[in-house]
């Protein structure tokens, strides 16, 4: 029999309804939030360093933009390389 995966978040076993984070983890949905509000978020969520952010605190946050466009290959352009220098 397979067994029932359990969630990281709450050590508790998914036994109905889960989504699986980019590392491969499962969570339930509820438990799969957003690393810096706490907000749940979708599994298609953007990831900095294997952790899920929400796309407001991604867009409002220079410092975490910065990271994620540089984590994920887009090169900045200068307007944004001077705001993320600054942050």
């Amino acid at each position: 029999s397979e067994s029932v995966p359990i969630c990281p978040k709450c050590a508790h076993a998914i036994n109905a309804g889960k989504i699986q984070a980019p590392d491969g983890d499962f969570y339930h949905p509820t438990c799969y939030t957003c690393n810096r509000c706490s907000k749940v978020v979708a599994a298609t969520a953007r990831v900095i360093s294997s952790k899920p952010y929400c796309d407001q605190c991604i867009d409002k946050n220079p410092a975490l933009y910065h990271q994620w466009r540089t984590q994920e290959g887009i090169p900045l352009d200068a307007s944004e390389a001077i705001v993320a220098a600054a942050a």
